[in-house]
């Protein structure tokens, strides 16, 4: 299977990485912030917070494209720090939500710590032990997983409800909230070390006859 998935980034790598941006885009953070918003403030600004979470992917993928010098820059001594000192806090919240969704099931609370410390330390080993490329097979598998659950939970919730449902309202009195939430998302992607180093990556790497980790 591996070998399988390596053969198919050899062949389309641009894709694969796309994915890879977009998988590490839609993180815990994403499920719970979106969940908040459309509560709390409702549809339309969920849907205006939406498309800047969508927009965000694909406006660093242009961009960052057409300024190849941006890699450079964020490649640096001094911009490596201040990006090595919020990576913790992105993966903090990354392990939180995960623990915060798993909370409200029967694996309880204890029970979603364990699974975000077990998923942090697996994702370091394999990185560690195969670099870059295993995290872009990781990001591809987990989009299989992330419909999956998607749609397991989705019937879970559906039967265990008994017709229950939480109504929202439209929001359209907080629609300035939806967009200043826009706003703030779509340069977000910005400040991700991971997809600069996928570029660099990208510029350095040459397949022929070196497809393996």
């Amino acid at each position: 299977m591996i070998k399988s998935l390596i053969s198919k980034i050899v062949k389309n790598p641009t894709l694969f990485y796309a994915m890879s941006i977009a998988a590490t885009w839609a993180n815990a953070g994403s499920l719970l912030n979106g969940i908040t918003t459309a509560q709390e403030n409702g549809i339309i600004p969920y849907l205006f917070w939406a498309l800047g979470n969508t927009l965000a992917c694909i406006v660093f993928g242009i961009v960052a494209l057409k300024i190849p010098k941006l890699v450079n820059v964020f490649d640096s001594k001094i911009m490596k720090i201040i990006m090595g000192i919020m990576c913790p806090f992105q993966c903090w919240i990354s392990m939180n939500g995960i623990q915060t969704v798993f909370s409200t099931t029967p694996i309880g609370k204890i029970g979603g710590i364990i699974i975000a410390l077990v998923s942090a330390i697996f994702f370091i080993v394999l990185i560690y032990r195969h670099g870059i490329l295993s995290n872009i097979l990781s990001d591809y598998i987990s989009w299989i997983l992330v419909y999956g659950i998607l749609f397991a939970l989705t019937g879970v919730v559906l039967i265990s409800s008994n017709g229950g449902y939480q109504v929202l309202k439209m929001g359209t009195d907080q629609i300035a909230i939806g967009i200043k939430n826009c706003l703030l998302l779509i340069p977000g992607a910005f400040l991700y070390p991971y997809y600069y180093k996928l570029l660099k990556y990208k510029k350095q790497r040459n397949f022929g006859n070196s497809d393996k980790f």
